[in-house]
């Protein structure tokens, strides 16, 4: 069998995406000039913003088909690959979008306005000191500085306040959002720019307090302060009645109109040679991000290679335990293994950050490591106690009649048979935990989809990114696969050698 040149194929898959990404965008349709043109058509919306009840309201949009996204690079995408017609967002994403991206136009119609506020858990005291802050940097002239830097008339370089103060009182935690820019979001050195981070410092540096920022998806950013696991929460947040249910919000401080974005067909499209070598060096070489990206994929082997470690301590420490005629690990492995089985690994890691955490510090990056190593584990305890089981009951008889103890029949006489059935049986799970990978997204842990998705933000550059993904996890499961076959290999030789062996011993050959 002719063997797979790994490196051209990597390229193939390249070329073509590009190929056929440029070909989908080129495909001329008619010009959407107004709101009128949306009717029935597709719309983007970011979850867990109040674009969704927007589209809903808005007579001209009837018929019109939301599709939920988890982030603003992600609605872009979408338009971009001809996916969705439009997408709703406010104004001074939207302006930062077209400054960075060629093909989009904003119509002229706005749909409606919206104040932003900082969200805090219902009855947290901060809150008070905040708004007293506000109050003191509208009077004086600091929230009007702020929106000139940030968002009237940016600078080519603009950054946050440095944390120079003491900050006696300790620190507060804020939560995130990291695509909104010029709101708020990560640059490519994932530190947190835009002008609430900017104006959060401020109020920070005002009350003496030092500030831990970490991110996520914009749904969860109120559940980030529900659940105590920061204490405060901005990201471009508006204030609605049903937010107000289940947090309390700072005195607004900034109004913004909400438009929409459509792709401008006449735009002309560069050559697919050129377009491609512009998004290698605006998506790899630029501003050094290829380190970003090694970060990422360093990050996603961690999230690989620990829990596999860890779920084989403890799925074979599991059943060792219950081997000893225990009835409790049994039954942990039963229940265990039955509530993961039932459930997504999206919502398992989702419970374990936000309930099994509740109210704990808990970094993203440890919970994730929890999440997947009690899931492996589960799998390597049902797979050693399935292939035990599966060897004819009158081996362990037979040991038992030689004068092995249980334990060293199992080491002796029953694992040696089970182990290549027990190691080609776990090549599923350890392909499925590298793809698992993937969804500490939604905790925001900087792995390879998460950095990568935060270069996107920052570079509106929608197709590369995800092509990159693609080929580094195909690349990552071939690695493992390969070495795993390695190892399964070298189990049956010496299996089969030691067979041969014991039938040479009994034929007094040797």
């Amino acid at each position: 069998m002719k063997k797979i040149n790994v490196k051209k194929l990597i390229c193939f898959i390249l070329i073509v995406s590009f190929a056929l990404s440029f070909t989908a965008c080129g495909n001329k349709e008619k010009q959407i000039t107004s709101l009128e043109d949306l009717k029935g058509k597709r719309f983007g919306v970011q979850s867990g913003t109040i674009y969704d009840k927007i589209i809903a309201s808005t007579p001209e949009f009837k018929g019109a088909k939301v599709n939920y996204l988890l982030s603003s690079a992600d609605a872009l995408a979408f338009l971009m690959a001809g996916k969705s017609d439009a997408f709703i967002t406010d104004a001074p994403i939207a302006k930062s979008l077209v400054a960075q991206q060629q093909g989009l136009i904003i119509l002229d119609e706005t749909l409606n306005s919206t104040e932003y506020a900082m969200a805090f858990n219902k009855g947290d005291e901060l809150q008070y000191e905040v708004n007293a802050v506000i109050e003191k940097f509208k009077d004086n002239g600091t929230l009007d500085q702020l929106t000139n830097k940030w968002i009237t008339n940016p600078a080519a370089t603009i950054n946050v306040v440095q944390q120079t103060w003491a900050g006696t009182r300790g620190t507060i935690i804020i939560c995130i959002s990291p695509d909104l820019e010029p709101i708020c979001y990560l640059d490519e050195n994932e530190n947190p720019q835009g002008f609430e981070t900017d104006l959060a410092l401020r109020i920070a540096k005002e009350l003496d307090y030092k500030v831990k920022f970490v991110s996520t998806n914009f749904e969860d950013l109120l559940g980030s302060v529900e659940s105590d696991m920061a204490d405060i929460a901005l990201g471009a947040v508006s204030i609605t009645d049903e937010r107000k249910a289940q947090v309390d919000f700072s005195k607004p401080y900034l109004d913004a109109s909400i438009v929409v974005v459509v792709k401008d067909v006449n735009a002309e499209n560069a050559p697919i040679g050129d377009s491609l070598k512009n998004s290698i060096k605006k998506y790899f070489v630029e501003e050094d991000r290829w380190q970003i990206l090694l970060s990422g994929i360093t990050t996603t082997l961690e999230l690989v290679i620990i829990p596999i470690v860890v779920g084989l301590i403890l799925g074979t420490g599991l059943f060792l335990w219950a081997y000893t005629g225990a009835h409790i690990p049994a039954a942990i492995g039963k229940v265990v293994s039955k509530f993961l089985s039932l459930v997504p690994g999206s919502t398992w890691l989702l419970f374990v950050f936000y309930v099994i955490f509740l109210g704990n510090n808990m970094s993203a990056f440890i919970a994730a490591l929890v999440a997947f190593s009690v899931s492996f584990s589960m799998d390597v305890y049902g797979i050693i106690s399935g292939s035990i089981n599966a060897i004819d009951p009158g081996q362990k008889e037979a040991a038992y009649s030689m004068g092995y103890s249980k334990f060293g029949a199992l080491f002796h006489i029953l694992l040696p048979q089970a182990l290549p059935n027990i190691v080609a049986t776990l090549r599923g799970p350890c392909i499925g935990e590298i793809k698992m990978t993937a969804l500490v997204e939604f905790i925001a842990v900087g792995d390879l989809q998460t950095n990568s998705d935060i270069i996107r933000s920052n570079t509106l550059e929608p197709f590369l990114p995800i092509v990159f993904c693609t080929v580094i996890y195909a690349l990552i499961i071939f690695i493992a696969t390969k070495i795993i076959d390695l190892i399964i290999r070298k189990i049956n030789k010496r299996v089969d050698d030691e067979a041969l062996i014991k039938e040479r011993l009994l034929e007094g050959k040797i």
